[in-house]
């Protein structure tokens, strides 16, 4: 496993990984996709699942390219996840992390690809689940490189240091490209799927993990 400096600000992906919302996603993405394109239940969720990390809209053109069904798809499922999104707390091991994460120095970020309103709506529910930052997608603002772009020049802190965390494989792939280090949370993907794509990598089953090896650091300095 790699080595991982003590960050200045840590990145996390929202959905997957900082509340568990994927799996009621992928139930309801396999749904309409049974539904609409006639694929099994079962291979539509795991398409679903595989393409998780960009928005549902991209996900769908991925499965089906210019599809004329897309549209309406995307729309059905942004509206129906609202209440799987609104109402699906942290756990008190998240609660817990990124408050101490936060005590010890470290700055932390929100990067999801979830709609900014959504986002920002969900976060003024959970006044206790506060970061320093929290970012969400817009029209040429999304998860990854305008993400990075923004925090480096918000904070004055490079991306050296910086650490980004995910559930998805593409979120591994969107650290590579960006070249911060990356740490896997474990959910929808298991540890021996990350380290078959990032051999180097930490996957961790609880933020705290996360929290509890910088706590570990700092306390050796």
């Amino acid at each position: 496993m790699r080595f991982y400096a003590f960050p200045k600000v840590i990145l996390f992906d929202l959905d997957g990984t900082l509340i568990n919302t994927m799996e009621g996603f992928a139930d309801l993405a396999g749904e309409l996709i049974e539904r609409d394109y006639g694929v099994p239940f079962p291979q539509a969720r795991r398409n679903y699942i595989t393409t998780s990390g960009i928005p549902f809209k991209c996900q769908l053109e991925v499965m089906f390219p210019e599809d004329s069904r897309n549209f309406e798809v995307q729309k059905e499922f942004e509206r129906r996840k609202l209440d799987i999104f609104f109402n699906m707390r942290p756990t008190e091991d998240t609660l817990y992390a990124i408050k101490n994460l936060r005590k010890i120095g470290i700055k932390t970020v929100v990067s999801s690809n979830n709609y900014f309103d959504f986002v920002q709506r969900y976060f003024a529910q959970q006044p206790e689940f506060a970061f320093d930052e929290i970012l969400g997608y817009r029209d040429g603002f999304a998860k990854g490189k305008a993400h990075l772009n923004y925090v480096i020049e918000h904070f004055q802190i490079p991306k050296e240091n910086m650490i980004f965390v995910g559930d998805s494989l593409h979120d591994g792939e969107v650290a590579k490209e960006l070249e911060i280090p990356f740490i896997g949370r474990l959910a929808i993907r298991t540890k021996e799927e990350f380290l078959e794509k990032f051999p180097d990598i930490m996957c961790v089953d609880k933020i705290s993990q996360i929290f509890d090896m910088f706590k570990e650091y700092k306390e050796c300095r």
